[in-house]
């Protein structure tokens, strides 16, 4: 559903008088990662005791990456780079209190969260990964 919605994003940026499309999106886009991050939380348990977690936690990262990286060009500031960190801080200290990502010789799911956290958003890098 974030994919649909960016690339609808990206298509009605191409348009004539497309400003209040593009709002329009970008606060549905809003919604739907508030979902995301609220459902990933609610089945964190499950999820994670799956064995293609790892691959779809990258695929979150990557979501939120894509999306905080949405250019909205002439119509303006987006909001995206504001509430995508809070849900990242959200989902990652949630993740660490349940000792699903936990810093471990077998397991690069802490570096590899760890390296995507500082693309992604650097300002909460410290707080998520203290040195």
């Amino acid at each position: 559903m974030v994919d649909d919605l960016h690339e609808k994003m990206l298509e009605y940026s191409r348009r004539e008088s497309a400003e209040k499309e593009m709002r329009s999106m970008e606060g549905t886009l809003k919604i739907a990662l508030e979902l995301l991050a609220d459902v990933y939380l609610q089945f964190l348990i499950p999820i994670s005791q799956c064995s293609g977690f790892r691959t779809f936690w990258l695929g979150v990262l990557r979501r939120m990456d894509t999306c905080m990286k949405a250019d909205l060009g002439a119509y303006g500031e987006s909001t995206l780079p504001e509430l995508i960190p809070d849900l990242l801080r959200k989902m990652i200290t949630e993740m660490k209190e349940k000792e699903i990502l936990v810093q471990k010789e077998d397991d690069d799911l802490w570096d590899i969260t760890h390296i995507q956290i500082q693309w992604i958003a650097p300002s909460i890098k410290e707080e998520l990964f203290p040195e």
